[in-house]
């Protein structure tokens, strides 16, 4: 596809077919370590219906409603050659449609290449923590000595049973602990969560999520849902425990990195929100890299 040929843009709604659109590219490949254009977490943040893709072959442009605004994501490209002929796409129908150019999601490599033309900006609380696989499975060291005594009292505390997902037992006790959960919380975020959860929940078949789950006799105290990409990335889009059962996070944690990690050399576990104590937790476990997301606005 030459960007000097006139191209017809056609948008369509997303539908799960897409998938091998998203796999065509191997993002993760081309150095793409965000959790944000998986063809999982697209579709799961798909709640209102609204995501509409334009495949073109070698470009593919993706694009959503944020806010009452319609915004884009980083642009699928075969080549990063490609990039500027997928901006120049966008800004295109933009000025066909009169609407401003937000772009979204953008790698710093991406960047690297758009900058000498256009001015990127970034969000510290939204960059993702990147973890070395080993580390999670293994725990090995001196820095996680308070991860091992909790994972210690734990099994010599509880009679626990962890395995994978059973949706016909699991479904309702997951959202069960989400609602215990919420009740605990001063995220401001939990509402929009519980749809991406129950979203996530509905099609983990189709979107090939790995989910784990932890309980306490007959009760549900923790639970993990991933997205794999080996042999390089794993990501962990949802995970919650009752933290009146000590050290049922860091359970949670190492016994899915065992179960679904080793055939990774990374895995991400998304950002912070710039919530504090959520910051102080994803630091506890040594990330080996953060993966920093751009964007694009033109008036």
């Amino acid at each position: 596809m030459k960007c000097g040929i006139l191209v017809n843009m056609t948008f369509r709604k997303l539908s799960l077919e897409d998938k091998a659109i998203f796999d065509r590219y191997n993002l993760v490949k081309q150095g793409y370590f965000a959790y944000d254009l998986t063809f999982a977490m697209v579709w799961i943040e798909d709640v209102q219906g609204e995501t509409e893709i334009c495949d073109l072959g070698d470009i593919t442009i993706i694009r959503t409603m944020c806010c009452g605004k319609r915004i884009y994501l980083a642009p699928l490209v075969r080549q990063i050659e490609l990039l500027y002929d997928a901006i120049k796409l966008i800004r295109k129908e933009c000025e066909r449609e009169k609407t401003l150019v937000e772009i979204y999601v953008l790698s710093d490599t991406q960047k690297q290449v758009l900058e000498t033309t256009y001015k990127t900006i970034s969000n510290p609380d939204e960059s993702d923590y990147i973890y070395n696989a080993k580390d999670l499975i293994n725990l090995v060291g001196k820095k996680y000595h308070s991860k091992r005594n909790f994972i210690k009292r734990f099994k010599n505390s509880y009679n626990y049973d962890f395995r994978m997902y059973n949706p016909d037992i699991d479904n309702k006790e997951i959202i069960k602990l989400y609602e215990k959960w919420k009740s605990t919380t001063s995220h401001d975020t939990w509402s929009y969560e519980f749809e991406l959860l129950t979203r996530a929940l509905d099609f983990y078949t189709k979107l090939d999520l790995k989910i784990t789950v932890l309980y306490i006799e007959d009760e549900l105290v923790a639970f993990s849902i991933n997205h794999i990409q080996p042999p390089i990335l794993a990501h962990t889009l949802f995970e919650k425990a009752d933290t009146s059962y000590l050290g049922a996070y860091q359970a949670i944690n190492q016994f899915t990195a065992q179960e679904l990690f080793n055939d990774v050399e990374y895995v991400n576990r998304q950002d912070d929100l710039g919530i504090m104590g959520l910051r102080k937790a994803k630091q506890s476990y040594y990330p080996v890299m953060m993966v920093t997301k751009h964007s694009i606005h033109i008036d």
